[in-house]
């Protein structure tokens, strides 16, 4: 009995630190993410280049201008023209979207975990 208790508590000790490791990775792909947007907008005065692809759309706006030749800006490749609907997403912002969902997937998981946990106490004390 003691002996399954103890490998009950390695367990848990392993899949806290395996809890951890995620999160710290999430939080690692989350500030790249910040950077590269952060690095390209101080590179272009302030301001994120969105690519427009022939819209008719503009963005100029206070946070934004908008670009049609890459040659117009610093760091074309780290600006918002991932063309999704009619908006567009920066690498800078898949990082940081990615970064979110492991968050959330590791507390899901987490979660989980304790609900699971709190059945099988209240199994054992019935």
């Amino acid at each position: 009995m003691k002996m399954n208790q103890e490998t009950n508590k390695n367990q848990g000790l392993i899949r806290t630190i395996k809890m951890y490791q995620l999160i710290i990775l999430a939080l690692i792909i989350f500030i790249i993410g910040i950077y590269f947007n952060f690095y390209v907008m101080i590179n272009n005065g302030g301001k994120m280049p969105v690519k427009l692809y022939d819209s008719p759309y503009d963005y100029e706006s206070s946070k934004h201008f908008s670009f049609n030749n890459n040659e117009e800006v610093k760091f074309w490749i780290l600006s918002d023209m991932i063309p999704i609907g009619y908006s567009r997403l920066s690498i800078g912002g898949i990082y940081i979207f990615c970064g979110i969902i492991i968050m959330v997937y590791v507390n899901l998981l987490n979660l989980k975990f304790f609900i699971n946990k709190r059945k099988c106490t209240q199994d054992k004390s019935s």
